[in-house]
């Protein structure tokens, strides 16, 4: 079986759950449903906090918004890479519109920009549109087996 990770909406904590039980996950701490979207976990500034600090594989953000045509391109393909490896690390979304601070706290000077996160600390960033195999293959030094 396939391992992901996601925040629980009621507690805030990190939770390891089976993708292909993902519509009946619970959260380990607080017992609640958790609400999994998919490959991928949309976030606030709260949550990313929360997975870079905590995450137990690397974290992968997507820094995007509503009306970049690029951001909107790559995110199929960060979907893609997402579900290919789950497990092997947390990829999260971030909308930049709705959430600036993250962003401007982080140095983002343009979108898309995807960053990767390890034990709490930046270890990658690359801004602007990837292909599947591009964007794969940069992740994939990074990624780990869980």
């Amino acid at each position: 079986m396939s391992k992901s990770y996601t925040i629980c909406g009621y507690c805030n904590k990190i939770n390891r759950f089976d993708t292909e039980r993902a519509s009946t996950a619970v959260c380990a701490h607080c017992k609640k449903p958790l609400a999994i979207q998919g490959p991928t976990v949309d976030v606030d500034d709260g949550k990313l906090g929360e997975f870079i600090a905590r995450s137990p594989v690397p974290v992968i953000v997507d820094f995007w918004a509503p009306w970049c045509g690029p951001c909107l391109a790559f995110a199929p393909t960060f979907a893609q890479v997402a579900t290919t490896n789950a497990g092997h690390a947390v990829f999260l979304k971030l909308n930049t519109e709705n959430h600036p601070a993250p962003s401007a706290r982080l140095g983002v000077r343009g979108i898309p920009t995807v960053m990767i996160f390890s034990n709490g600390q930046e270890v990658a960033r690359r801004s602007g549109a990837m292909d599947a195999r591009s964007f794969a293959g940069w992740i994939g030094g990074f990624t780990k087996k869980v």
